[in-house]
């Protein structure tokens, strides 16, 4: 089942037209080539795919909230061949803050889609939410929620050695 932003009833196949979601699908649930050396986090567990991007990967405030919602609502949900519920949800999205002030210091956690967020990790579902990746020195909602585990981008300057890593310079 999935909710394209379209049909929130979830009667509709969410096509991904830019494949981001299809990439960070493949991160999180691939099964690698036939070596298995390459695998996804969690390569047995089921997908259901939330679409709130439209394919040139704009969205608006209310696709937001209606797919957290959406997650929320269905987060007990069976789906057939042992696949029950909603457990993780992962945000490759956020609000945009004024570009246009330089001293935009993103949400404080009360943004509607940090207050959702909330609401879903009160409900059992654990949330990955992107940073961000304006390289501006911010966090918006819903990556602002207290129950969001958010993540940005490092930049690991071409070696082994963690500890001159850096977060990156489109990382927010």
């Amino acid at each position: 089942c999935a909710l394209p932003i379209s049909n929130p009833d979830g009667s509709q196949d969410p096509d991904d037209g830019q494949g981001h979601g299809t990439h960070v699908a493949g991160i999180a649930l691939g099964t690698g080539d036939s070596s298995r050396v390459h695998i996804g986090g969690a390569p047995g567990a089921y997908l259901v795919d939330v679409k709130v991007l439209t394919d040139s990967g704009g969205t608006n405030s209310q696709n937001s909230l209606n797919g957290i919602q959406w997650m929320i609502n269905n987060r007990d949900t069976n789906w057939g061949d042992g696949a029950k519920g909603i457990h993780i949800g992962q945000m490759s999205f956020g609000s945009i803050g004024n570009v246009l002030d330089p001293n935009d210091s993103g949400d404080n956690g009360t943004g509607a889609e940090a207050r959702l967020v909330n609401n879903a990790t009160e409900n059992g579902i654990t949330c990955v939410v992107a940073a961000g990746n304006d390289g501006r020195n911010r966090i918006a909602s819903p990556g602002s929620a207290d129950g969001a585990i958010t993540v940005g981008a490092i930049d690991d300057a071409d070696t082994i050695n963690r500890t001159d890593d850096f977060v990156a310079s489109y990382s927010n």
